[in-house]
């Protein structure tokens, strides 16, 4: 008897610009609201090509109350700009033009000024940072999660439609299997990026940028017990960092009972698997 064919996963948008912007609301439930009066200056610099916009703003996403505009600058006929603003630590930021709802660049401050060059025409590189480490590394793991999410995407896919043209399962049990490494794959690749991220900010934005992929692929993400450990880790690497401490004090404990060792020998994804026997 064939078992339940594997959940269809929910189409992905290929827009590279749209996908960050659902990563960024992902990371406002991460990111907390820090009271250091410690207050140093942020400055960016950069160029814009192909808009006919006249203002660019530079914006901190802030908490339950959404993005928070620090500064604005008028395009030079150039497209360049300036812009400066306060920095109580590291937190994630954007830059919007004025007239549009979704931001075209994301970066983090870890450091004291940065370049920011983009090209609203490119579809494959719409924009750059230059001089930020942390803002590098989290726009590489952007696109290495956007190339693993569509690889997920089409095999889940294959396997559902070669499911429901009721295939022999000798034959979707391969394509399953390269779905089921593909998937384990991704989730590793994600948890090794975390553990070496060398950002607070970009741990975080890495965490909550999985965890929506993977709800939105229907695969297993990080479990409570994962998600802890992965945290408590990250804190102690980043003891300074308010947001990270904030977001520990406030981690709930793995629930219905679920201890360390099940989340860990909790294989993922946990998709139906096609039955060998028919």
């Amino acid at each position: 008897m064939r078992k339940k064919s594997p959940k269809k996963l929910s189409k992905k948008s290929t827009s590279y610009n749209m996908k960050k912007l659902i990563y960024s609301v992902v990371i406002l439930g991460f990111v907390a609201c820090n009271n250091k009066t410690d207050t140093k200056t942020f400055e960016v610099e950069g160029a814009i090509k192909n808009t006919t916009a006249k203002t660019v703003y530079l914006e901190e996403n802030v908490p339950n109350s959404g993005p928070v505009t620090m500064d604005s600058a008028q395009l030079k006929q150039d497209g360049s700009f300036q812009l400066k603003a306060p920095a109580k630590e590291e937190s994630l930021y954007q830059l919007r033009l004025e007239g549009k709802l979704t931001p075209f660049a994301f970066f983090i401050n870890d450091v004291p000024k940065l370049k920011v060059k983009a090209d609203l025409n490119s579809a494959t590189q719409p924009y750059t940072v230059e001089g930020s480490p942390a803002s590098e590394a989290l726009i590489n793991f952007d696109k290495t999660t956007y190339e693993q999410g569509l690889k997920i995407f089409t095999l889940s896919s294959k396997v559902d439609s070669l499911t429901k043209a009721k295939a022999p399962d000798s034959v979707v049990n391969v394509d399953y299997k390269n779905l089921e490494t593909a998937a384990d794959a991704f989730k590793k690749n994600a948890k090794t990026f975390i553990q070496q991220s060398k950002s607070p900010v970009l741990t975080l934005y890495s965490i909550g940028s999985f965890q929506n992929t993977a709800t939105n692929l229907g695969m297993q993400g990080f479990s409570q017990a994962e998600l802890t450990d992965i945290i408590t880790q990250a804190t102690a690497k980043f003891p300074n960092h308010t947001a990270l401490q904030n977001v520990r004090k406030n981690l709930p404990s793995a629930s219905n009972g679920e201890t360390k060792t099940d989340a860990t020998s909790r294989k993922a994804p946990d998709f139906s698997q096609p039955d060998v026997n028919g």
